[in-house]
């Protein structure tokens, strides 16, 4: 699949998911409703991320991370 039809896909299924929970017919508490909303978005990024379409975070990104927690333990005065 493409990555339009991937996102197209999962939009469909959001739309149809938000359609029925505020119509009042999915029968849905808002936590479910919450709870499948992000598994919707969750499972396109992972079908994105699998078919090569995004891109993986990669060490730059945990490199900035570390480098933003060890900045925050300094402003705290926490010891590593």
């Amino acid at each position: 699949m493409t990555e339009e039809e991937i996102r197209s896909k999962y939009k469909k299924l959001h739309n149809k998911l938000s359609e029925s929970y505020y119509a009042g017919n999915s029968g849905l508490t808002k936590e479910e409703f919450d709870t499948q909303h992000g598994k919707i978005w969750n499972d396109m990024g992972a079908e994105l991320l699998e078919g090569g379409l995004i891109p993986t975070p990669g060490p730059d990104l945990e490199d900035r991370i570390a480098l933003l927690e060890a900045r925050v333990k300094e402003i705290l005065g926490v010891s590593s």
